[in-house]
């Protein structure tokens, strides 16, 4: 059944998203926030969004809303596609504006700061019980250009209503995309934001000169740091096993473009932290992800040495091959 859909967030993954939304037949309206409208305009005027996503062309069914009203008006799914750093904020001026049967999505990996813990649950306490009940989230490895070009793609879809996963689920599945369902939010929620913590850790071994038998056994060790964190919190250690755990991890880890990746890479050459982003040269989301999920482990009481490890580089200390290998020291 066709929807009218409203994606908030017009990077990249926000874009791509519009983009297979609109290819499915949908009535697709996407929004900005009013510091960024360029590529609303480009959309609108070119059916591209050349600042965030060049080269794509996109369906002229997605309508840009430069007013976040408009762009809620009628909505039967609202998929939030913005930094986690704003999401809070995007997320509470846009309540007042829902429909009372709005589907809400969170398309973005991260971490509440403030409260350490996960959006869905700072949605939920904004909104009233029915429409908290109708809270998804979707996550796993989705590089937005690769998703863009028709690759094929698997995530996994949360939630605790399963009509409400049922029909989003429809709207997003297409030939390249696939869904898999799942009512486990936590895990899939802690998959997506931690995974940068652990694709600096990977970066630092390929700075170190190790080679895959080191990279597989930290693999292995930090699916399992995450898995007791997720449980900790109430989530299934099985979800990190899947695309939303190890899935997103190795999609993110093992990518030469993977920006955290480039920087664990650098911390493990030798360079401090400042020199490393400057050598990247974009935001280093795993720097504050590393805080927020240590932060989380002692909260739980859980031991994370390869997130204590990577703190530790960001913070200053030159990380050794003896340092990785105290890691696997039983």
């Amino acid at each position: 059944m066709k929807k009218t859909i409203a994606v908030l967030g017009a990077g990249n993954f926000g874009t791509v998203c519009a983009k297979f939304l609109a290819e499915n037949g949908h009535d697709v309206k996407i929004w900005n926030w009013e510091g960024d409208q360029e590529p609303l305009r480009e959309i609108g005027e070119y059916h591209e969004n050349k600042t965030y996503l060049p080269g794509i062309a996109l369906p002229e069914n997605i309508i840009p809303k430069c007013s976040l009203e408009d762009a809620l008006r009628g909505a039967d799914i609202v998929c939030y596609a913005v930094a986690s750093t704003v999401l809070k904020n995007v997320f509470l001026h846009s309540v007042p504006f829902l429909e009372k049967d709005t589907i809400i999505v969170s398309l973005t990996k991260g971490m509440d700061k403030e409260s350490v813990d996960i959006f869905p649950h700072i949605f939920a306490a904004a909104v009233d019980s029915d429409m908290a009940h109708r809270i998804i989230t979707i996550s796993g490895p989705a590089i937005a250009g690769q998703l863009a070009q028709k690759n094929v793609t698997v995530m996994a879809i949360a939630g605790k209503d399963p009509a409400a996963v049922s029909i989003v689920k429809e709207v997003c599945d297409n030939a390249y995309l696939q869904l898999i369902p799942t009512d486990d939010i936590i895990g899939v929620e802690l998959g997506g934001a931690f995974k940068n913590v652990y694709a600096i850790a990977l970066g630092m071994c390929d700075g170190l000169g190790l080679g895959l038998n080191s990279k597989s056994a930290l693999l292995a060790m930090a699916i399992n740091e995450m898995a007791m964190v997720s449980v900790a919190m109430g989530g299934k250690p099985e979800t990190l096993s899947g695309v939303a755990g190890l899935g997103d991890v190795i999609g993110t880890a093992l990518s030469p473009e993977s920006r955290n990746r480039r920087f664990g890479e650098c911390l493990g050459k030798g360079m401090n932290t400042q020199k490393a982003c400057e050598a990247v040269q974009q935001t280093v989301e795993g720097i504050e992800s590393t805080a927020i999920f240590l932060a989380l482990a002692k909260k739980h009481g859980i031991a994370t040495p390869i997130a204590t490890l990577v703190q530790r580089a960001v913070d200053g200390e030159q990380i050794t091959k003896e340092n990785m290998f105290t890691l696997f020291t039983v």
